[in-house]
């Protein structure tokens, strides 16, 4: 016979379950933390455009900038500025289209 804790029984973990707690969105101060988490989340941005773009057919551009101002790129095409240069047109008709609407 299998015993289950209240808190199980509403849902939520078992007694000694790790929980990965939500992280506090600050400056990581410490400057190798603070390199080893970018990277980490880096490759894990890149991963997900990916991802986006194979199982969606979706176009996707991502541009990302180290601390050190170092370039990281990703685009589901093979040409990123068509992709910015698509974004800019459809942000200006819709601010040319807003600025007639007064």
């Amino acid at each position: 016979m299998l015993l289950r804790s209240e808190e199980e029984e509403k849902g939520g973990r078992a007694a000694g379950e790790m929980v990965r707690g939500k992280t506090e969105m600050r400056r990581i101060e410490n400057a190798t933390s603070r390199q080893v988490t970018f990277s980490k989340r880096r490759n894990g941005l890149l991963k997900k455009a990916f991802e986006l773009s194979v199982l969606c057919d979706a176009e996707v551009a991502l541009i990302i900038f180290s601390p050190r101002g170092k370039l990281y790129e990703f685009a589901s095409s093979r040409w990123v500025c068509k992709i910015v240069m698509r974004t800019c047109e459809i942000r200006f008709m819709t601010w040319a289209f807003s600025k007639t609407q007064f």
